[in-house]
């Protein structure tokens, strides 16, 4: 009888014991199973907010974009457009620069060309492993040897006026002309045409752009696209580069001021 009664006990142990264990699995489960109903919760919330700032940054950006404006005239908003984070303003750009040339659609891909803040787009194909020492009697940095790019504009389409501190060399790829235009210091306008000399005498294959120059290229009507390289020595550095503004330049270049309103983006 008292084997009995041991045996029973043990068994009513075991079964206690089968019991306390399902228990906190059960409770595991449901932990998780609340985590995991958290986290999706967390993922639905965060692809609503980049849905949101992606929404927000078109609706700031779009005017820019098309009309060349860098504020929201048309909703009478005080919000400049640089003040967008630039991801997120590269892919409202991006959004609305979508070209319907087949040309352009296969080299955006094949060469991984995004849009740049100028217009137009680019990629950086090459950048020195070496680096040298800018020194000038202003300024005194630490840069890559050189740097080269991509750069595609499509019929239309054009870079707008712009400063570097670098020298550079454009080259003619592919597709029809374009017109480089620079401001020297001394306020002297140039304009050169880059194409293929064998279908236009009046282009060259490459051009030198010397170094502190306000530089705009523009696609001229009929050119379908141009894709052109851009080497800089030393290397690029966005730190040595900024966007021209129309009141700005026509302050400075008053002479110019029809070309430099038709190609700048901010007023």
């Amino acid at each position: 009888m008292a084997k009995f009664l041991a045996d029973e006990q043990g068994l009513n142990e075991a079964k206690m014991l089968q019991y306390n264990v399902g228990q906190r699995l059960t409770h595991k489960k449901n932990k998780y199973r609340d985590l995991e109903r958290r986290l999706e919760k967390l993922l639905a919330i965060t692809d609503t907010m980049l849905v949101s700032l992606f929404s927000v940054a078109v609706l700031v950006c779009l005017p820019a974009i098309i009309y060349g404006s860098s504020r929201n005239a048309a909703a009478g908003a005080d919000v400049e457009c640089r003040s967008v984070p630039f991801w997120i303003k590269a892919h409202a750009e991006h959004e609305s620069r979508i070209s319907e040339n087949p040309f352009v659609q296969i080299l955006v891909e094949r060469l991984g060309l995004k849009p740049h803040p100028e217009g137009g787009f680019f990629s950086e194909n090459w950048r020195s492993e070496r680096s040298v020492t800018v020194s000038e009697p202003d300024f005194r940095a630490v840069r890559s040897a050189g740097s080269n790019i991509y750069y595609l504009l499509e019929e239309g389409d054009f870079s707008a006026w712009h400063w570097l501190k670098e020298e550079q060399i454009y080259y003619w790829h592919a597709g029809g002309k374009a017109k480089v235009h620079t401001i020297d210091n001394s306020g002297t306008l140039t304009t050169i045409s880059l194409c293929d000399v064998l279908q236009d005498a009046d282009c060259v294959y490459e051009t030198i752009m010397p170094h502190s120059t306000w530089i705009a290229i523009e696609a001229i009507q009929g050119s379908g696209f141009v894709l052109i390289g851009d080497a800089a020595f030393p290397g690029f550095d966005f730190k040595d580069w900024k966007l021209g503004r129309a009141t700005d330049l026509i302050r400075d270049f008053p002479a110019h001021s029809d070309i430099i309103k038709r190609l700048t983006r901010q007023q």
